[in-house]
């Protein structure tokens, strides 16, 4: 009985061997594309979307906020590490410091009474 070659092939002892085929190409690197962290907010003051640029100044190491529409601005110092996102974060925090400092007037550390609660502190 004469083997043909798909049997040969096939047989269990026969060694596979790349000699005469193509080489195999390299599986290309697919490289996963880093995520951008945005640079354009929403203002808190005037409430327009996409109207608060940030800028970071690498050499002078100076993050600077402001708004296109009301023109409100907000400057901090930055670092190597520090995004745009961080300086819009840092302005919203101060503003919200600010806010609250307005709310406490008396400076003891505590918010404002209402005006019915101190007429039944008294009584």
């Amino acid at each position: 009985p004469r083997r043909t070659r798909r049997a040969a092939r096939a047989a269990p002892h026969a060694p596979r061997r790349a000699m005469g085929r193509r080489k195999k190409s390299s599986k290309k690197v697919i490289k996963k594309e880093k995520l951008k962290v945005a640079t354009v907010f929403k203002c808190p003051f005037c409430a327009h979307d996409q109207s608060v640029e940030c800028e970071i100044d690498r050499e002078k190491n100076i993050g600077v906020v402001e708004c296109r529409v009301c023109h409100v601005s907000y400057q901090m110092v930055t670092n190597a590490l520090t995004e745009p996102i961080d300086v819009y974060h840092e302005w919203i925090d101060e503003c919200e410091a600010v806010g609250d400092a307005e709310a406490d007037d008396d400076g003891d550390g505590y918010p404002p009474l209402d005006h019915d609660d101190a007429i039944e502190g008294e009584a």
